[in-house]
């Protein structure tokens, strides 16, 4: 349940693996970054300290930060988060977590984390209200009826609060049937395709505070034609849907985001510096947000066209 948590959280911070000690000569600068990101529609949250030390002539090094005592604070409630390990691809991550902080939308929420060091981070913010949402087109197919050139998505919110943005994300449902093995998957379909260094690299959309969002057709044929790249056993491949989400965000994690210089493929940020912080103390980010989505079905005969089989999920 944890690693799931994590997934679908906005944003997870990654920096660069280190060494649990250091000893060098000479002089050096310390700083602790603490990363929080409320998901108000969850009661699970995470949240991860790092330290950073640069030393003179030597290159920085993170370390995971362990035995910090954090607090999440709302109206009324006052959760301590528990503190783990996962391991991905050989890497331990050791995070914070708790299953029992649900905030109201539009509330104030406080994080507070002591180091072992005696050192206190800390940041307010105000979850992301609104009072209506809605999808300018629920009914929406690929291609578009009206214009089968591009995607069109666009929405309305009523009475937001200041500073909000939007993040947002297509992502195309879809199972492989391998040896009588079906397996699901899922995956994100990107603004645009750029070549570099012989690679083709997508580009996923970023922060905004427009309140709409165009995938050109084309980027839709090229990423399900990506589905299946070098395997010729087409009819294995069975496409289901499109979700299309909205990440409605507060300011300090809009600000956040846009200061962030790529997009991974799980749709998580790849930080190479926080340039941009709002942790009294420290560094990092303490941000917020709320989801909204929507099903999109594909046009069985467009589906077929690509050798896959359809069925509507």
């Amino acid at each position: 349940m944890i690693r799931k948590s994590i997934f679908f959280t906005l944003i997870i911070f990654s920096f660069l693996a280190c060494e649990e000690e250091i000893n060098y000569q000479g002089e050096f600068e310390e700083n602790y970054a603490l990363f929080c990101v409320i998901n108000a529609d969850s009661s699970k949250q995470t949240a991860m300290v790092k330290k950073k030390t640069l030393v003179i002539k030597v290159p920085k090094k993170i370390i995971m930060c362990k035995d910090a005592i954090i607090y999440l604070n709302g109206k009324n409630k006052s959760e301590q988060l528990k503190d783990t390990s996962l391991i991905n691809n050989n890497q331990v991550t050791e995070i914070y977590y708790t299953d029992n902080f649900k905030p109201a939308n539009g509330s104030k929420v406080e994080i507070r984390a002591e180091i072992p060091n005696g050192k206190i981070l800390s940041s307010t913010i105000a979850v992301p209200y609104f009072t209506l949402f809605f999808f300018e087109e629920s009914n929406l197919f690929i291609p578009d009826y009206d214009d089968p050139s591009r995607l069109f998505v666009g929405w309305s919110l009523h009475d937001g609060s200041d500073g909000l943005a939007f993040l947002t994300r297509l992502s195309i449902n879809y199972t492989v049937n391998m040896n009588g093995v079906e397996t699901k998957h899922i995956l994100a379909v990107p603004v645009e395709y750029i070549i570099q260094n012989d690679n083709k690299l997508p580009v996923y959309p970023q922060a905004t505070r427009t309140a709409f969002q165009i995938y050109r057709q084309s980027i839709i044929d090229e990423t399900l034609n990506e589905i299946s790249a070098g395997d010729t056993s087409k009819s294995s491949y069975t496409i289901q849907s499109a979700n299309f989400e909205v990440f409605i965000m507060e300011q300090n994690l809009a600000n956040y985001s846009a200061s962030i210089e790529s997009f991974k493929n799980s749709f998580s940020v790849k930080v190479y510096e926080p340039v941009i912080t709002n942790i009294d103390g420290g560094l990092g980010v303490f941000g917020a947000y709320v989801k909204r989505s929507m099903k999109i079905n594909f046009e069985p005969s467009y589906v077929r066209s690509f050798g896959y089989k359809y069925k509507k999920d």
